[in-house]
């Protein structure tokens, strides 16, 4: 089915967009590459190339494009888009997978980048063993197969969830319905400083999501020295593995139950600060503008080739 919104308003952005364009240029500045975040903004990137022959880089973390079904709107703009760009760039082997699948073009896995606001924080010595979730209350995000999972394990934890969104008042409902209003707290909203703080309360990261096109959340969590629970949901098999955490499989209540348990029983194995230091290796800022860089510079070269 088409998503009507997206095909009405895509001609209105287009133009919008070579209008940005010619404003930049008319003050001065003539980019050397553009790049483009999402398929439906690289549909707006090629209109620029083709005027101004101004190639493009896409890079791809539209979830969207990680499904085995394609809607048909995502489908049309990914045949217009990825056999003309200059290069695409994947988040994740699981989005590269679905574009070669698709679209028969090959993309350059280049993850996420984490903040550099998050950084290694000791634990504070605070019982009781403290689980936390960070993400957007929607369903996608499986809260209620965490809050589910959750209910299976003693009275000896407690679960932080920083977040908001549609879903809130239908998980502080569950929370409520389950008796677990003592044990799971949802703190609503967080702002970068106060990360610090809640990290160094907690002793695992949880998060059951549905799908992810990289599983950005899990890394920061990560970088801070934190252990994780993942879903096998598209992006965290690729860096979580037995000496940062545990995968899940999507939607198995019982499983993430059993996952979080055996953290609670051996959370001693995991060194918080080998986490972060392996985590800072691979997705630092430094390091994966490194690999945007090698990118941007290879195709500027063939450009002017």
């Amino acid at each position: 089915m088409f998503n009507e919104r997206l095909i009405f308003t895509l001609p209105i952005l287009r133009y919008i967009g070579l209008l940005l364009y010619k404003r930049i240029i008319h003050d001065g500045f003539v980019p050397d590459v553009i790049y483009s975040h999402y398929l439906n903004n690289s549909v707006l990137s090629l209109d620029i190339k083709r005027r101004y022959n101004i190639p493009v880089v896409a890079i791809e973390h539209w979830s969207k494009v990680n499904q085995p079904v394609l809607p048909l709107y995502v489908k049309l703009m990914g045949r217009s888009v990825y056999n003309k760009v200059d290069c695409i760039l994947s988040v994740s082997n699981a989005i590269n997978n679905q574009i070669k699948h698709h679209f028969n073009r090959s993309s350059i896995v280049v993850h996420n980048m984490v903040s550099s606001h998050i950084s290694y924080v000791n634990r504070a010595d605070t019982p009781p063993f403290t689980f936390v979730s960070v993400g957007r209350l929607v369903a996608s995000k499986g809260w209620e197969i965490l809050i589910n999972a959750f209910k299976k394990l003693n009275n000896d934890c407690q679960l932080l969830i920083a977040g908001d969104g549609v879903e809130r008042k239908n998980i502080e409902n569950l929370i409520s319905n389950l008796n677990l209003t003592d044990r799971i707290l949802v703190l609503g909203n967080v702002n970068k400083n106060e990360f610090k703080n809640i990290f160094s309360r907690s002793d695992c990261f949880v998060l059951a999501s549905k799908s992810e096109t990289f599983g950005l959340v899990y890394a920061e969590a990560m970088m801070a020295g934190l252990p994780v629970v993942a879903t096998r949901c598209g992006g965290p098999e690729e860096f979580v593995n037995d000496e940062n955490g545990l995968l899940v499989n999507v939607d198995d209540i019982d499983g993430f139950a059993t996952a979080m348990e055996y953290m609670m029983e051996n959370i001693s194995n995991f060194d918080r600060k080998s986490i972060a230091a392996k985590c800072r290796e691979r997705f630092s800022s430094d390091i994966v503008a490194e690999h945007l860089i090698q990118c941007f510079n290879s195709v500027i070269s063939n450009n002017i080739q």
